[in-house]
């Protein structure tokens, strides 16, 4: 074992402490995710230590991680003794024993990325459609897993089963270059798992925007408004206590405005009444102060934001994590294709659905706005 081995192995950290299980830093939260003999880890940074590193966890080596320091991202990096010492690439550093190095340096594909965007349901098209404004050349295939749907109904053992078992068959089917989680529910519950089945594969997860709800509120008076599983987590009160303990913080938990967003995009009359009965208890007023900022908390929400300025008894700002998303999806992408090709070229972009039903005709025209053609799915047994 080398001198930097030992050193590596007796450090653990001056930069970072373990967060609890917070998704990855797709929200741009200054996390990093560390993967090491199969198993998946969140750390956060702590104040003033950015120049630093997180070498090792327990003793165990790492095989990789992604990580941002002093804004420069390090999109891989592996304990010595693991790779050569040396790389076109990168760096020793010999502190902590970790060979670093950005990808943003390497060969670039020059060929269009392939992208899986997955959802419970139609939620996704909220981050889809702002992915594609920033990566119009890709090709992408939408999977809508409606057979499953709502994740909030499932016991957290049977969701991850179900998840990884579509990511299987959709991963051999179509080889993507990046799989997008765009629910909430599976990110918070299914994203780990996914990252240790396929740790060659980069996932991109979503969170709830309170960081940036709490940064815009004037009023420090914000509610987080997403399904009752949702602002029931931990993970939730965790990212409150980390980026909004200076607010005061409202939890709303719908039990209806998924399944509502669904209906109105299958072309369905949905009910003035039903919406504002969903949205009312994001709307709080303390004296002269009130609410001014609303984090949505699931992807399907934004689906009806128009319909939620129309009911709101006052203007606040509606929050969606679905730009933020896309960057992250931007950024990673950049590193391994580069910028988006500038020219005519728009890539193909299709959408299946895991009851194999085909899409009605209303849904049919909500979809082809978006520029998704159907394709068939056979679902399994």
């Amino acid at each position: 074992m080398t001198r930097a081995q030992n050193i590596g192995q007796r450090r653990f950290s001056c930069a970072f402490s373990k967060a609890r299980e917070i998704i990855d830093s797709s929200l741009d939260l200054g996390l990093f995710e560390t993967r090491f003999r199969g198993q998946s880890r969140n750390w956060a940074s702590m104040p003033g230590d950015d120049d630093c590193f997180a070498a090792l966890h327990g003793g165990q080596q790492f095989r990789e991680a992604s990580l941002r320091v002093g804004g420069l991202h390090f999109s891989h990096a592996e304990i010595f003794g693991l790779v050569e010492p040396t790389s076109q690439y990168g760096h020793v550093d010999l502190v902590t024993g970790i060979l670093s190095y950005s990808l943003r340096d390497s060969p670039r594909m020059t060929r269009p990325p392939k992208l899986l965007v997955f959802d419970s349901g139609l939620g996704g098209l909220t981050v889809f459609a702002e992915i594609v404004k920033l990566r119009p050349s890709a090709d992408y295939l939408y999977c809508a897993d409606d057979a499953g749907f709502p994740y909030g109904s499932w016991k957290e053992p049977e969701l991850v089963a179900r998840v990884v078992k579509l990511m299987e068959r959709l991963i051999a089917d179509h080889a993507p270059d990046m799989a997008v989680i765009a629910c909430n529910t599976a990110s918070t519950i299914v994203l780990p798992d996914l990252r240790v089945h396929w740790p060659a594969l980069p996932f991109v997860g979503t969170v709830p925007a309170i960081k940036p709800a709490a940064e815009r509120t004037r009023s420090g008076m914000i509610s987080v408004l997403g399904t009752q599983g949702t602002v029931a987590r931990d993970y939730t009160q965790n990212l409150i206590a980390q980026f909004a303990a200076h607010c005061a913080v409202t939890l709303v938990g719908s039990k209806r405005l998924a399944s509502l967003a669904e209906s109105y995009m299958h072309g369905e009359r949905v009910r003035d009444a039903d919406i504002a009965a969903e949205i009312a208890p994001c709307f709080k007023e303390d004296g002269e102060r009130r609410t001014d900022a609303v984090a949505l908390a699931c992807t399907h929400y934004p689906l009806l934001v128009d319909e939620f300025k129309r009911l709101a008894p006052w203007p606040v700002e509606w929050i969606d994590p679905a730009p933020a998303i896309a960057r992250r999806a931007d950024q990673l992408l950049s590193e391994r294709f580069g910028a988006d090709a500038a020219g005519d070229r728009h890539g193909s972009s299709s959408i299946i659905f895991t009851s194999g039903a085909r899409p009605s005709a209303p849904l049919a025209a909500t979809l082809a706005r978006y520029g998704l053609a159907w394709a068939a799915f056979a679902p399994t047994a």
